[in-house]
């Protein structure tokens, strides 16, 4: 059930969304739908330690990766301001 309710969301959720944030949520879909069983059976489930390392890994690594590439869309974006900064000095000075 908490899986299917995630999905019925996502399914309308991607209509306002960028790709990135959709595999993000793809990503920690487990979590959160573990994390909503868990208030539904609340008492009646309980969660090892195995669990908590792999949920600790799943968020680590979604978000190191989310880092990632947001500097490497950093330095793109750099280079081509760095570019468009000498075409406008260039064509500044063959104008002149």
């Amino acid at each position: 059930i908490c899986t299917a309710l995630i999905f019925v969301w996502m399914t309308e959720i991607m209509r306002h969304i960028t790709p990135y944030a959709l595999i993000m949520a793809i990503n920690l879909e487990p979590i959160y739908s573990i994390v909503i069983g868990l208030i539904i059976f609340s008492e009646s489930e309980k969660m090892n330690l195995s669990f908590y390392i792999g949920s600790i890994i799943i968020l680590t690594v979604v978000f190191l990766d989310g880092i990632k590439k947001n500097k490497i869309e950093n330095k793109i974006e750099n280079k081509i301001e760095n570019k468009n900064l000498i075409i406008n000095f260039a064509k500044k000075q063959f104008n002149e």
